[in-house]
């Protein structure tokens, strides 16, 4: 690299082991990106059944809800939903609540993030298991299930989550957004590998 090739202002020396500090400090900064990374996500675990031998209605009423959509009783597509997984049977499942530890991330980030870390977003019959499981998270923090965002309310994507809106115990769908704002969190599941 030629010095007059660089911002000016800058120039270039030379470490000991031959490469340019420029490149040295460069590496410096990536790690301490990825490092940073790191530190933003939290993961915790929690043990879940999921019972496939409900229903839907089954599901949202075992939650105890204080609140919950409409959308739950009221619209055709929620009728219809067939879950994947073991139908007629119980499934225990150690899912994982995704945290990060920003203002706002992106969906993007949040699902590259569960990819890197070998996980998939939760579905809707396991947001409902942590719901009736573990009633009293959704107070501390939204928690969202992406991988049931489906098109339901008006062709807009959709993903429902669990929260607490002034002290009541909620169920509701979201709007799909590029962003999600704190506090949230988000459900996954390990892919077996």
């Amino acid at each position: 690299m030629f010095v007059d090739s660089l911002p000016a202002g800058r120039s270039c020396h030379w470490g000991n082991n031959g490469e340019s500090t420029i490149r040295q400090s460069a590496e410096r900064k990536k790690e301490k990106l990825l490092m940073s990374k790191k530190e933003d996500v939290r993961k915790d675990t929690y043990s879940v059944v999921v019972d496939y031998t409900k229903t839907l209605a089954e599901m949202v009423w075992a939650g105890n809800y204080d609140l919950f959509s409409d959308d739950f009783n009221n619209n055709n597509s929620m009728k219809k939903i067939k879950f994947s997984g073991s139908s007629h049977t119980k499934v225990v499942l150690e899912l994982v609540l995704v945290h990060f530890n920003k203002p706002e991330v992106g969906s993007s980030e949040v699902l590259a993030e569960m990819k890197l870390s070998n996980l998939r977003p939760a579905t809707l019959p396991e947001l409902l298991a942590v719901g009736t499981t573990y009633p009293e998270l959704q107070r501390q923090f939204q928690i969202i299930a992406l991988g049931f965002a489906k098109a339901l309310m008006n062709d807009n994507a959709v993903a429902p989550y669990l929260s607490s809106d002034c002290g009541k115990r909620k169920l509701g769908f979201d709007y799909y957004p590029g962003y999600w704002h704190s506090p949230c969190c988000f459900l996954a599941v390990a892919v077996a590998e």
